[in-house]
């Protein structure tokens, strides 16, 4: 390239018509070094790109414009430039803003002291190829933090490609392994081998998606892994399949957790449905203490078992018995459930519960079942009713099936609470039926006390009074019973008052009372009878009377009292 000096002898930019041309009209920048690195000429692409004019540039240190950080890089750059070498660098110059932007530099090597650089702006390439550098580092986070990575098949080239975190999930190393499509697919399970090929065919035959689940062998531990494939066929204008893009995620973990998600909902479900069931039975327990302890006489409690059993052991089959206090025997008082019409009338001595005295559960095998249960399937659960020590009835619980099975194993606490409850309200009910009947009757012959006869004869005579209706009374008198006492004995006297009693009992209608009025004074009280009704009352008495047979202490028939009335 041929030089031009200035008077001064300096050296200046060659202004050959040619090159005048090159450096106006390029769209790259050019500029001329000369030995002492200050650029000797450049050409106005500079001042669109970096805002100085070429009259400020010329002559100017070209390090002057270059960042301070790329200077010595820079300086290194010249230097093998300097040596011969064509080279190639990056670094950023000042603009007239203040703002640095990008220059990538070709230099060619020095001829006689001038060095030819051209460059071009290359800011808006670097920030995209940060950002592409940015995203490809972010995906390569997600995909590490999510198990997916993405693959690709060149169907023209039959090639596969594989993101790192593909490698990652399939246990290879990316620097000594090469994916190859049958190859990967021999890293699946065997059993699943066909089942990829098979959903890769029928994509690729109709251009269309895929999503299944499959397990993998994982090649650095032999661990099995669940992985999920997602992918689309490509097609070109012609609709021509040329390649299948797709995701892979590992899913073990997550498989794992949804699969204790859902136990864990299920269980807590579970739980939720068994305390709403145990405050529904406590309820219903609570109801049934409430209206056994207000029941006036056993029937009602039998009603009461009746209706709301059913509700306490809602799903069970069972029965209640009662135990008469004077004979013994257990009649059954209320039953209910699918299995209602097993249940004996009577419950013998043959349960297990009522002999030990404790509750006797039979599981589902059977053993040691009562004897009184032999017709009943599943479960049992016996009961005894036992208050104030005393055996009052008998709770059986029964379940058929393996659900009402599970249930009655949980019921030990709560049916010994609810058979408390029964045996209480029931002894509760005869102690006061007990409490009445002493406080109204004559406890040794049955008839009612001089205590309820002025009460109810108080009643009768203004009832009378009103209706304008007739009261037949009579007193009746046993002669001389106190020499009959002394002559016979306590024993025998007693004997004579219990019989007359019933022979009092025996002559009157229903709606006749008979009243023990003193030691041996007794009263009958007949609504509605004339006085011919009330004598032929006393004459069906004094005939039963002279039809007793008392006996003395020591066994001897003797002739009863006779009556006065």
């Amino acid at each position: 390239m041929a030089k031009v000096r200035d008077e001064d002898g300096g050296q200046h930019c060659p202004d050959g018509e040619l090159l005048q041309t090159l450096m106006e009209r390029s769209g790259t920048l050019l500029a001329i070094v000369g030995s002492d690195l200050r650029f000797t000429c450049v050409n106005p692409r500079w001042t669109e790109v970096l805002g100085w004019s070429v009259e400020e540039m010329c002559g100017e240190p070209f390090l002057d414009f270059v960042h301070p950080a790329d200077r010595d890089a820079t300086l290194a750059e010249v230097a093998r430039a300097g040596g011969g070498a064509s080279v190639g660098f990056e670094n950023r110059y000042r603009g007239k803003d203040g703002e640095f932007r990008w220059l990538r530099w070709n230099t060619s090597p020095s001829v006689e002291g001038l060095s030819l650089c051209i460059a071009r702006d290359v800011s808006a390439e670097r920030i995209r190829r940060r950002e592409r550098t940015a995203r490809i580092r972010q995906l390569e986070l997600i995909e590490h933090l999510l198990e997916v990575g993405h693959w690709r098949i060149d169907l023209e080239s039959n090639t596969l490609h594989w993101s790192p975190a593909v490698f990652r999930i399939h246990g290879f190393d990316p620097a000594t392994y090469v994916p190859e499509v049958e190859t990967a697919i021999e890293a699946y399970h065997r059993a699943d081998r066909q089942q990829v090929r098979k959903h890769m065919d029928e994509a690729v035959a109709k251009g269309s998606s895929f999503d299944f689940q499959l397990r993998l062998i994982r090649a650095s531990d032999r661990a099995q892994r669940l992985v999920r494939s997602m992918g689309t066929v490509q097609v070109n204008d012609a609709g021509e399949p040329t390649e299948i893009i797709g995701v892979f995620q590992d899913i073990t973990e997550l498989v794992a957790a949804e699969r204790e998600l859902l136990r864990s909902n299920q269980a807590l479900e579970r739980r939720m449905a068994e305390l709403e069931e145990r405050g529904r039975m406590m309820a219903s327990m609570s109801e049934l203490a409430d209206m056994l302890q207000s029941s006036m006489d056993i029937e009602e409690c039998k009603e009461v078992l009746a209706v709301l059993l059913p509700r306490v052991f809602r799903g069970l089959s069972g029965v209640v018995y009662l135990r008469d206090a004077e004979t013994g025997v257990q009649a059954r008082a209320s039953s209910w459930g699918a299995l209602d019409g097993r249940w004996r009338t009577e419950e013998p001595s043959t349960c297990w519960a009522v002999r030990r005295g404790a509750p006797h559960m039979v599981h589902r095998d059977g053993v040691l079942r009562c004897r009184h249960l032999t017709d009943a399937p599943g479960s049992s659960r016996c009961v005894p009713l036992t208050a104030h020590g005393q055996l009052v009835g008998l709770l059986v619980l029964v379940a058929a099936t393996e659900k009402e099975q599970q249930h009655l194993e949980g019921l030990e606490t709560f049916s010994a609470t609810v058979a408390d409850q029964i045996a209480l309200a029931v002894s509760n009910v005869r102690l006061r039926d007990r409490l009445r009947h002493q406080s109204l009757r004559d406890q040794l012959t049955g008839l009612y006390n001089r205590r309820f006869l002025d009460d109810w004869l108080v009643k009768q005579l203004s009832q009378a009074t009103r209706n304008d209706s007739r009261l037949g009374l009579a007193i009746l008198d046993l002669d001389r019973f106190k020499r009959f006492n002394d002559t016979y004995g306590h024993l025998a006297a007693d004997r004579v008052l219990v019989g007359f009693a019933e022979v009092l009992e025996g002559s009157l209608r229903a709606e006749d009372v008979a009243c023990r009025w003193g030691g041996e004074e007794f009263l009958i009280a007949m609504p509605g009878a004339d006085a011919n009704a009330v004598r032929g009352a006393v004459e069906r008495i004094q005939e039963g009377l002279l039809a007793l047979a008392p006996r003395d202490d020591d066994g001897v028939r003797i002739s009863p009292p006779t009556v006065s009335v």
